[in-house]
């Protein structure tokens, strides 16, 4: 019974800033792949720049919803209480 005891894991505070900081970087590299894909499957004359300054909104959609989708999930589902 105290092995079960020992095994308990500790509540241990961790900054929900740098983690969700962290999953937006891989949202926006998320954002990225979906941007390049739609540039090479539409016609234009923009070239490898069109991942920037055609569908590059896509990538500053990506970004922050991932932000806040991480940081509601450790606010409300992780939290301590």
């Amino acid at each position: 019974m105290a092995d079960k005891a020992d095994k308990v894991p500790i509540y241990e505070p961790k900054s929900p800033v740098s983690s969700a900081a962290g999953v937006a970087l891989k949202a926006g590299a998320v954002g990225f792949f979906v941007s390049s894909l739609q540039n090479a499957l539409q016609q234009h004359n923009y070239g490898a720049m069109g991942v920037f300054t055609r569908t590059g909104g896509t990538i500053g959609f990506f970004g922050p919803c991932g932000m806040q989708y991480h940081s509601i999930l450790l606010t409300v589902v992780f939290s301590p209480f």
